[in-house]
């Protein structure tokens, strides 16, 4: 019987051979696109920030300072670098 992790580890696998034929292929997207993309993602980070932390607290008991040094604060630094 198969479990669990094992699913998982087989779902991984197929996942990245879909991911390396799709680069293989020459499907993947320009790094500009993949730039405007992240750009995208860290003004809506910033733009919902309130938002992202009432919810942070309701589900984890994130206190806000914790959710800006924990997720905000990570995402905004690795996103710009």
């Amino acid at each position: 019987m198969e479990g669990i992790g094992e699913k998982m580890v087989v779902g991984l696998e197929e996942s990245m051979e879909e991911l390396r034929e799709t680069f293989r292929l020459g499907k993947t997207r320009s790094a500009s696109w993949r730039k405007s993309q992240m750009r995208a993602i860290l003004k809506l980070l910033l733009e919902r920030e309130d938002e992202i932390f009432k919810a942070l607290n309701q589900d984890l008991g994130k206190h806000p300072v914790e959710s800006y040094r924990d997720e905000l604060l990570l995402a905004l630094e690795h996103g710009f670098n």
